[in-house]
């Protein structure tokens, strides 16, 4: 059996409640939760980091470092704190085991470029991503052939979020950005224009009220609607079991930080609503 040891800010989290069960289903049992460590209790609730390892039948470790001496595997979670991941997940990465970072890895393209260092200096594996690159209904797309599309994501914190919408996009385009353009009104919508080294266009529109994950993407005949509306998690935590056991990364360190090189320009273009920001692609 694999030991897998969680690294969060706080335990009691949607991530960290579900892996158990879809880590033990996609492995068949071979791949399990067993240490945890979580470094505040739920802000909201009061869960305690000891109170949610009970409740989980995981081992509670007091440190970070007891949690990468008792693993096999690691995860690093704080998928709502994106300011702590970095601190989090920095002796994780210089611990030599495999280790998947959620989304997404670092607030922005400096911190993500510091975290893949440690790990390729300590021959760490390690890889990030969102869920969403796993959703199925992407596979129907003939990569060469897009010319442009359209991609719309729940309303939520741009830092922790626009990446379900710019990953998969950026996926499917296969190239870095040259510069991005954000609008945002209030709270309700925002909407980001990702121009490619090729000229290429991406276009996240994200709305409130719980809007699908969905891209309307033109090719040479047509447009091709997709709705990600099949369970994206079982293909998620299958390529991550399979990292787990092979050590092999599923998305290599260059598209992570051409993503996060991207996200940082939009976020930048937030606080400069209508203007063209240019995209650091020096990594």
């Amino acid at each position: 059996m694999i030991k897998v040891g969680f690294i969060d800010y706080y335990l009691d989290e949607w991530h960290a409640n579900t892996a158990p069960k879809h880590l033990e289903e996609q492995s068949n049992g071979e791949v399990k939760a067993c240490f945890a460590y979580g470094e505040i209790a739920n802000p909201v609730n009061g869960t305690t980091s000891e109170q949610w390892c009970e409740k989980m039948g995981v081992e509670h470790c007091a440190t970070i470092a007891e949690v990468i001496e008792k693993s096999d595997v690691l995860m690093v979670f704080a998928p709502d704190n994106c300011e702590r991941k970095e601190d989090l997940a920095r002796e994780a990465l210089a611990s030599g085991k495999p280790c998947f970072v959620d989304k997404p890895f670092g607030t922005d393209l400096a911190s993500a470029k510091r975290m893949f260092d440690i790990a390729e200096k300590s021959g760490t594996p390690c890889y990030t991503c969102s869920a969403l690159r796993y959703a199925q209904e992407y596979t129907t797309v003939d990569r060469a052939a897009i010319k442009s599309l359209v991609a719309m994501t729940p309303q939520n914190s741009y830092d922790n979020y626009i990446l379900h919408a710019l990953e998969p996009a950026m996926m499917l385009m296969e190239e870095p950005a040259r510069r991005v353009m954000s609008v945002y009104k209030d709270d309700s919508f925002y909407s980001v224009t990702v121009e490619l080294l090729s000229g290429r266009y991406i276009v996240i529109n994200s709305l409130n009220y719980d809007s699908p994950y969905m891209m309307n993407i033109s090719i040479p005949t047509r447009n091709q609607l997709i709705d990600c509306s099949y369970d994206f998690w079982i293909y998620h935590y299958k390529a991550m079991v399979e990292f787990f056991k092979t050590g092999k990364e599923p998305v290599s360190h260059k598209e992570s930080l051409t993503i996060a090189a991207a996200r940082e320009a939009g976020k930048k273009g937030m606080a400069n609503p209508g203007e063209w920001i240019a995209v650091d692609n020096n990594y």
